[in-house]
């Protein structure tokens, strides 16, 4: 007999009464398996922002670390949806996920026989799906900085920015390794398994290529930068050589002490030879 401590926090709109369903689900579970669940209610959202000014109080954030689970609900709605308010019910969410930090989102997706002509698909493009889908949820666009809008002299403008880093790749990878063993180990025949693996093995081997594209993206600017300061080096020498031309054909013309032209020419060799030799170097 085990016993869970169960933050639920319903929400707004439909939340309170999907999250009230959800609840007796899980004590019917509870009454058939001998489980204890002790749920404590707590706002989140809409709701928290009339009751105390916050979307995600400092208190319900606690509760929900200290909790084994949270059961939450849908935030937002119309009464809410103000953008120049400075609280959103979504701040809630997103304060609740960096938190706790959940950065993995899994979303099975499973479409049940009865259900195949219910959807906007073809029947045969939907018929035995059975994936799951694993969503990073604190980096991208929801915590990327810079992030604002301002007004110039043109008019408005915006800024918002997707950031990841190899770090949050790499731990993506982990839970897709951990959710493909945990599929291997929860009663499911051996084929099922294989091939929920190999869906995640495909998800796995779209983020490496992401993340090698990013790679050849960082080698490729950084190889246009060598160019760039190449480049400048190139110029600095054509520019020296042109200034020493200038000064050799005033010494020339002016036919200053025992500067003859051939020494002129001579010279002026020499600094091409030296000229062209650095730019085979450059590049």
């Amino acid at each position: 007999m085990a016993k869970f401590k169960i933050v639920v926090t319903a929400g707004d709109g439909i939340g309170p009464e999907v999250i009230a369903e959800g609840v007796k689900v899980l004590k019917a579970v509870g009454e058939k398996y001998g489980h204890t669940f002790d749920f404590r209610y707590e706002l989140l959202g809409g709701s928290a922002i009339d009751a105390t000014g916050e979307a995600l109080t400092k208190e319900t954030l606690a509760e929900c670390i200290k909790a084994d689970a949270v059961l939450l609900g849908a935030v937002g709605g119309p009464k809410w949806d103000i953008p120049a308010a400075k609280v959103h019910p979504e701040d809630g969410l997103l304060a609740l996920r960096k938190g706790m930090g959940l950065y993995a989102n899994l979303r099975p997706v499973k479409v049940l026989p009865m259900l195949v002509d219910g959807t906007n698909l073809k029947p045969d493009v939907v018929r035995g799906v059975d994936l799951i889908v694993v969503r990073e949820l604190t980096g991208g666009l929801y915590f990327g900085r810079p992030k604002r809008r301002y007004t110039t002299t043109r008019g408005r403008r915006a800024v918002d920015s997707m950031v990841y880093s190899e770090q949050e790749i790499a731990r993506i990878e982990a839970e897709i390794e951990r959710t493909e063993e945990e599929l291997r180990t929860a009663g499911h025949g051996r084929n099922e398994a294989l091939k929920r693996g190999m869906r995640s093995i495909q998800l796995q081997d779209a983020l490496e290529r992401e993340l090698g594209l990013e790679r050849y993206r960082t080698e490729l600017t950084n190889k246009k930068q060598e160019l760039a300061i190449k480049r400048l080096e190139l110029l600095k020498i054509y520019d020296e050589a042109r200034q020493k031309r200038e000064l050799l054909e005033k010494l020339r013309d002016r036919k200053l002490g025992e500067y003859t032209r051939a020494q002129a020419k001579a010279e002026q060799a020499t600094i091409d030879d030296l000229f062209l030799a650095r730019r085979k170097q450059i590049r």
